[in-house]
């Protein structure tokens, strides 16, 4: 059976809204970070995207606790210096805010506007995604409409 791109974002599509919905059913809502090792992205920055996905998402509010770099590291099998480096990051980038001898937890939403280094490096990304896309045949109104679902799934 042939399948097309259509079909092939279908399946896609209904395996993501059901990985969430067993994160909703099996742990009551909770952010579960998982790691692709055999991803070309390092685990630090997986451990980043998942954490800000979630935070859009709404599965992890302002003033929630995140685990501890040891217990963290302990769950997903890695090093603690790699969680403590993506939570440097993510305190670097106001994501999350550090209490000393208390915990890491979500920040409030900050207003602040990204810096134009960020905006540049952001940018750069997407354009490279987009020119990828074009290349493998993927129409401007199909490229916009993902863009509108990614805002849609995530209430903006």
């Amino acid at each position: 059976m042939l399948l097309t791109e259509n079909k092939i974002r279908c399946i896609l599509t209904v395996s993501v809204g059901v990985i969430q919905l067993v994160r909703l059913v099996q742990f009551g809502g909770e952010s579960v970070i998982q790691i692709n090792p055999t991803s070309n992205q390092p685990i630090f920055e997986q451990i980043i995207s998942q954490i800000k996905t979630d935070v859009l998402k709404g599965y992890l509010k302002p003033g929630d606790a995140l685990p501890s770099v040891r217990k963290l590291a302990l769950q997903l099998s890695v090093t603690p210096g790699t969680v403590a480096k993506a939570y440097s990051e993510l305190e670097h980038q106001e994501v999350i805010v550090t209490i000393r001898g208390k915990g890491a937890y979500i920040a409030e939403k900050s207003k602040v506007r990204p810096s134009e280094s960020q905006l540049e490096r952001g940018f750069a990304c997407f354009h490279e995604a987009c020119m990828e896309l074009i290349y493998m045949g993927v129409s401007q109104s199909e490229m916009v409409a993902e863009v509108q679902k990614i805002y849609t799934s995530v209430g903006q």
